[in-house]
């Protein structure tokens, strides 16, 4: 074939083997295979092949997650890229195709440009006080959701009341707190 006299033979030698032809965009990349000199697509050159032997298998490049399947590369989703967003999971955050995620209420969320620059608000964190600028915000878990709401100094110096039987003392502007 053409592609032998330009690359040479694909023999059991070389198997494995990647050659290309042509130059710069117009470079075409093929793969020595037991079957001949394969065609690669720009995926299979920067992935391997995808094949029944691979099936399932994910590949990460940079913020996205490739899956393989039915002999493809296809791209993946959030949870492809960091897995089932379950109580486990909670408050994890990462990059995915350019947007940061964090794992709240069982999904995968945006996240808002506030907990970008602030910390992101989920069940592992449900109650902490923070202080941005001169304002003060409480991680709030309801049934529903999760999300930072407005709260006032007292709450962010003094945190969460804990619950126990035994007594606990806090002081704020000099006066103590039972």
């Amino acid at each position: 074939s053409s592609i032998d006299a330009q690359l040479g033979f694909c023999t059991e030698k070389i198997l494995g083997k990647i050659d290309s032809t042509g130059e710069g965009s117009a470079v075409v990349r093929y793969s020595c295979e037991s079957t001949g000199w394969k065609k690669l697509t720009a995926l299979e050159f920067r992935l391997g092949f995808c094949n029944s032997k691979n099936d399932s298998a994910k590949k990460v490049v940079h913020d996205s997650v490739y899956v393989c399947s039915k002999s493809s590369w296809k791209l993946g989703t959030v949870t492809d890229m960091f897995g089932v967003c379950d109580s486990l999971a909670a408050g994890k955050t990462g990059t995915f195709m350019g947007e940061k995620y964090g794992c709240r209420k069982k999904s995968w969320l945006k996240m808002s440009d506030f907990e970008i620059a602030n910390g992101f608000c989920s069940e592992k964190n449900a109650g902490e006080n923070i202080k941005v600028g001169s304002e003060y915000y409480e991680c709030t878990v309801t049934s529903a959701s999760a999300y930072w709401k407005k709260t006032n100094e007292f709450k962010y110096v003094m945190g969460e009341c804990p619950y126990t039987d035994t007594l606990f003392y806090k002081e704020y502007k000099d006066t103590l707190y039972e």
